[in-house]
Formats: structure tokens, sequence, C-alpha cells
């Protein structure tokens, strides 16, 4: 079967990727493939109110910067995105000058280091691809999925990260791999930002631990990367961010605040899942997982702590 592309014409149709029904397409230069399923869950239990226990004591002050880079949809008749605005709405209300990103690039992901915590809310996938020129390879790793589309000129704009592997396309919209990261953010920019993803299988799936997406980030100077391994359903993911980013406002340390979430909502997501009524749970829990410092907190707060112990 072959299929032709902006880019390069396929060689073959090689491998389906049995969580996520993805096909890798095998270019003479870029890779591609052709995700058949949302990666995202089906079974989902009935949505939680964004306000409620989660929502503890953090006081009126400044925060410093965040960013929630959202890529699971265009936000039209979305269920998903009203949550978000809620989210960035409150978070700025309360001192944290909170951006929402609702069209996301491959190059708005180059300026995280503008913020002190950035939010990673958009489809993911364990990608498995062939690489190499001579002697082909195969590799399997996390990949964050974006709304991007492919086109001509975005081809031209990104033709060094294509060729390189940096990005891929699937269904036509560009994906990121780790390999994006290292190369934006070389000499530690990233400047201590915390980062935390939603993305399914941020750390890999089925039993494998992945770190490389999480490792990648650590290289580029993040202070602490939260994500989570396996399909995780959105609902808990969600309700896992605003519990965390609130008690993060409340003086937390990374640590501290996902305990807090893990406590109030389950320890993997299919805990939560049944307690909410669930009939029909996903086969593998997904849970979060800290890489870095786990007990970095936001820059303002630390500076706030660092200038109430000198004064003591």
């Amino acid at each position: 079967m072959r299929f032709q592309d902006g880019v390069g014409e396929t060689t073959c149709l090689s491998q389906k990727e049995e969580c996520n029904r993805m096909y890798t397409l095998h270019y003479d230069s870029p890779l591609g493939g052709i995700l058949l399923e949302d990666p995202d869950e089906r079974n989902t239990a009935v949505d939680l109110q964004l306000a409620g226990a989660a929502q503890q004591t953090a006081q009126n002050g400044t925060y410093g910067t965040a960013i929630l880079y959202y890529a699971f949809d265009d936000t039209v008749n979305s269920s998903r995105y009203p949550n978000y605005a809620y989210m960035q709405s409150y978070w700025t209300s309360v001192g944290l000058d909170t951006k929402l990103d609702t069209t996301v690039t491959v190059a708005d992901l180059r300026r995280m280091n503008n913020y002190d915590l950035c939010v990673l809310s958009t489809h993911g996938a364990y990608y498995t691809y062939e690489y190499g020129w001579l002697w082909k390879r195969t590799a399997t790793a996390p990949v964050l999925l974006l709304t991007e589309k492919s086109t001509f000129w975005n081809d031209l704009r990104y033709g060094m990260d294509l060729l390189n592997h940096r990005i891929i396309k699937v269904n036509g919209a560009y994906a990121v791999t780790a390999g994006f990261f290292r190369a934006a953010y070389r000499s530690g920019a990233l400047k201590d930002t915390i980062i935390l993803s939603e993305t399914c299988e941020f750390y890999g799936k089925s039993g494998h631990l992945d770190t490389s997406m999480a490792d990648a980030l650590l290289s580029g100077g993040a202070a602490c990367v939260v994500g989570y391994v396996n399909n995780v359903y959105t609902v808990y993911s969600r309700s896992m961010l605003w519990a965390t980013v609130n008690r993060l406002l409340a003086g937390d340390t990374v640590r501290e605040a996902v305990d807090f979430g893990l406590n109030l909502y389950g320890a993997d997501d299919i805990i939560w899942y049944n307690n909410q009524g669930g009939r029909r749970p996903h086969a593998v829990a997904s849970f979060p997982v800290l890489s870095g410092n786990q007990d970095a907190r936001l820059r303002a707060v630390q500076a706030a702590a660092d200038s109430t112990q000198q004064a003591a």
C-alpha cells in the first residue's frame, strides 16, 4: 500500500500501535502516521465539578506565570474546553498569571521557558517508528499530538525538525518527540520551570516505564516533570491537575501537591473510575510519575519562603 504526502512518498505501511491503533508510515525523509482511534478513553464516568474539595486556600498574591497548552480539540462544541477556560480564569484571579493557548503550534512549544509553570493538555501516544538511512533501526517513544496541520509552508518552516525526526506527522498534524525538547532547550533554557503533562503514555505503557520525554525536559533545565504512564482517563488527569496547581499556589512542593490529589481522587485512574460508579474500566491503570526535583515549588512561592527564612 502506498500513500502520498506533501514531503515524501511512503514506501511501506509497516506497524500498527496496539494501544492507540497508530500506523507508522515510513517516508523517504520525515516520518508520518495515521491515528485510527482517538487515544482518549471512551468509558469515562461523569465529569466532576471543578469547584469543590480541591479548591483550597490559595491566597490572592503574585505567583508568577503559567500556560495551559490546550490541544485536545479545536474548542468548538467541546465538553473539555470550558474546564480549562475556568481554570485559566480562576488561577489568574488568585495571582497566577495564566495564559490559555488553544492553537498550540510546534513554535509555541519553543517558548515554554517564558513561564514558571507549563501544562501540556493534549493527546499522547507511545509510538514505534523506524529511522536511519542505510541501516534501519526501530525506536519506541512517547510523542505529544498537536492539532497544528501539516502544510507546505509549515513543512518548510519545520524542515530540520522533520528530517531529524524531532517532530513527525500523524493524521496530517504534527507530533512532538523528546528530541524536539532536547534541541529546543539546550543549556538549561527552561530555567527551573515546573511541567505538568496530562498526555496519555507520557511515561510509556504496559509496564514499560519510559522517561525519555521527561529526561529531555529536565536536560533543558526544568525543575520537575509530572506525567502519566499508560492511557489516562481525562477527567482523572484534569482533576489531578486542578488539585495539584491549587496546592502549588498554597505553597506545597510538587510531591506534596501531587500526593494531595492522589489522596483526594485515588492512587490511579481505575480507583477513581470505580469510585465514580464506572462499570467497564480499561485494562491497565494509569498513575502519575514524577521526575526531577520533587521538592520544587513555584519560583515566586520559593522566593517568598527564602525571604521569610532570611528575615527570621
